[in-house]
């Protein structure tokens, strides 16, 4: 991650560290929180809690992914734990329990609308879905992201789901999708998610 600025507090004692009162700029929003840093002669340890606020979703992917582009604004709360034997093993893959909210923004390469009215028995890819706000929980563990309790506002249509990413980009899961016309539902279903993060598939 590229910092326009960041600054904090820490207190070192012995064999930990505890960074407080974080503030930081990153991807044009901001970010905040605490972690407390430990080692010993076997390994470096982490936890902490950070939160982010108003980031851009497009500068802000490439730091974890090239393989999946999305616009919007996110705000993120999490909590995560870590350890290695070096410093770069300590920051790899830490496990982390996350809340998430996106809102006007786009996902690339999915067409949700399209793959809901398709009757296409072929699996759909690419296009775009603009969204209003898509909220869920996350967790990280092993290079793995499980999405949770979804919810998505994209125009005239709602949906929720779970989406699961393995280590090596493979997509699985569902969305419960309805696309409506004022009061009348044009399009209801269930669309499973499969592929990977750079070619994602959808099928009812």
């Amino acid at each position: 991650l590229e910092f326009a600025f960041l600054s904090g507090t820490a207190i070192v004692d012995g064999k930990q560290a505890a960074i407080s009162n974080i503030d930081a700029r990153v991807a044009n929003g901001t970010l905040g929180g605490a972690i407390t840093l430990g080692w010993d002669e076997k390994q470096f340890r982490a936890q902490g809690e950070l939160n982010l606020k108003g980031a851009d979703l497009a500068q802000l992917l490439p730091a974890f992914t090239r393989e999946f582009q999305s616009t919007g604004l996110l705000e993120l709360t999490t909590k995560f734990s870590s350890q290695g034997t070096t410093l770069d093993e300590l920051f790899n893959a830490p496990a982390a329990s996350s809340t998430f909210s996106a809102i006007k923004g786009t996902l690339n390469n999915i067409d949700l609308v399209r793959a809901i009215q398709s009757r296409s028995k072929t699996p759909q890819r690419g296009g775009r879905t603009p969204f209003n706000e898509i909220t869920g929980d996350a967790q990280a563990s092993g290079g793995r992201l499980a999405l949770r309790n979804l919810k998505l506002v994209s125009g005239p249509m709602n949906g929720s789901g779970s989406v699961d990413v393995g280590a090596g980009g493979e997509l699985s899961g569902r969305l419960d999708l309805v696309l409506s016309a004022q009061t009348t539902v044009v399009a209801r279903g269930v669309l499973q998610l499969g592929g990977s993060l750079k070619d994602p598939q959808l099928s009812q």
